[in-house]
């Protein structure tokens, strides 16, 4: 049985306990539903500017936090530098509608730098991974039931599972939820030394669960992603534990698995095999997403300094893709499905340089302090080789996922545990 005190209420104040609450119910419906998640969020506000009226003094910034402010203003210094390319859209339109999508850039990060949330350490935040595996979890099942239902009662046929039903969301960005679900299930079961047997099954169902979800959501990057994310777990258990026996038989164990599901399910990665084949092929026939970089890439290039403004982008695109010729990009009004270019192509070189360092200030800090922690390491592998196929930031279900996980992280592995020095 779950000990619901021991989760919400151990070594918090009753505001606290009422805060963290809200902060695990948004986890868990951030993969569910970024809608839902955002009225969550509106009352996380509400919640820490109570508490720091009933707790008096919790606003203020720790020195911690004083030595590291600039870190969290990297998110609104990113959202900043859209607004001010407002100032040269023409767009006005799709302009205000982006920067309402990003909003969570700027809030969430200044929530955490004004109010105190030392209390979100290693622990509480390991607490808030678990409520968003959970939601991740509950789609996959409701999905793979529903799929279930169909094939067996209402007369559908097996391709059915290759639908994704209930989860309206792209699925690119459902296949980044589930990989972080399994890095959070992979190492909760390396690192679970007398847990009872029970939870480990659990465990390996959540994973083989996962696994299956992905490989039926027949996403490229997706596929690519939950293999290099296994093949580094691995490494990390069999270098990073010491776990020699255990990594080499379950990493066989993983790769027969995977290799079962593939023959189960061929049609998954034809779509991986055929466009490797347009990459490599000398045949002329070339994926779709080779030709929109044809396209995209050069309008980015070509507006480097500043980009063409928050609003203009997709127009921008059009009009290449009429001077190319690329018809099927140009009818469904693609975007470069590469966040780095899109980016670059809206706010030019400092834009891009602010997105890089989401992922580069991370990796220095942990490299100075000699610390390092598997699930935020992979965690930003996963946003960062994703970001190379798919726009991750062009929906709130991207924006709020990644915000709120990396700032979290972030906080407990930076902020809240550093030892102050003399």
């Amino acid at each position: 049985m779950l000990d619901l005190k021991k989760i919400v209420c151990e070594n918090l104040t009753l505001w606290q306990r009422v805060e963290f609450a809200i902060v695990l119910l948004m986890a868990f419906l951030v993969p569910i539903s970024w809608r839902i998640a955002t009225f969550a969020l509106v009352l996380w506000v509400v919640a820490a500017v109570v508490r720091s009226i009933a707790e008096r003094g919790q606003v203020r910034l720790g020195a911690s936090k004083i030595r590291r402010k600039w870190w969290y203003l990297l998110f609104a210094m990113f959202y900043v530098i859209h607004c001010v390319s407002m100032f040269y859209t023409e767009n006005l339109a799709e302009g205000w509608a982006t920067l309402e999508k990003r909003l969570s850039f700027l809030l969430l990060p200044l929530v955490f730098l004004i109010f105190d949330f030392s209390y979100l350490g290693r622990e509480n935040v390991r607490k808030v991974l678990w409520a968003f595996t959970l939601g991740i979890l509950a789609v996959v099942c409701a999905d793979l039931l529903s799929a279930a239902w169909d094939v067996l009662f209402r007369g559908a046929g097996t391709s059915r599972f290759f639908d994704v039903n209930l989860s309206s969301e792209h699925h690119t960005y459902i296949s980044m939820h589930i990989c972080v679900g399994i890095i959070v299930c992979f190492v909760e079961l390396v690192r679970g030394k007398g847990k009872p047997l029970w939870q480990k099954l659990l465990l390996v169902l959540a994973l083989a669960l996962f696994t299956v979800a992905t490989v039926l959501l027949s996403s490229r990057a997706g596929l690519l992603c939950m293999v290099a994310v296994y093949f580094f777990l691995f490494l990390w258990m069999i270098f990073g534990r010491k776990m020699y026996r255990a990594g080499i038989v379950t990493a066989v164990v993983a790769v027969v698995g995977v290799g079962v599901i593939a023959m189960a399910f061929p049609n998954s990665l034809e779509r991986v095999t055929n466009t490797a084949k347009s990459l490599f092929s000398s045949e002329r026939t070339e994926d779709v997403r080779v030709t929109i970089l044809r396209s995209t890439v050069p309008v980015a290039l070509d507006n480097w300094l500043t980009g063409v403004g928050v609003g203009d982008k997709i127009d921008a695109y059009m009009e290449q893709y009429r001077k190319d010729g690329n018809q099927i990009p140009l009818e469904r009004e693609y975007n470069s499905h590469n966040q780095f270019v899109d980016t670059t192509t809206v706010t030019g070189i400092l834009g891009l340089a602010l997105m890089l360092c989401f992922f580069v200030v991370p990796a220095v800090l942990a490299i100075r302090d000699r610390r390092f922690d598997v699930v935020f390491a992979l965690f930003l592998f996963v946003i960062f080789f994703n970001a190379l196929f798919e726009s991750v930031f062009e929906k709130q279900a991207g924006i709020m996922f990644f915000v709120l996980l990396f700032v979290a992280m972030f906080n407990a592995e930076f902020v809240a545990e550093k030892k102050e020095k003399d």
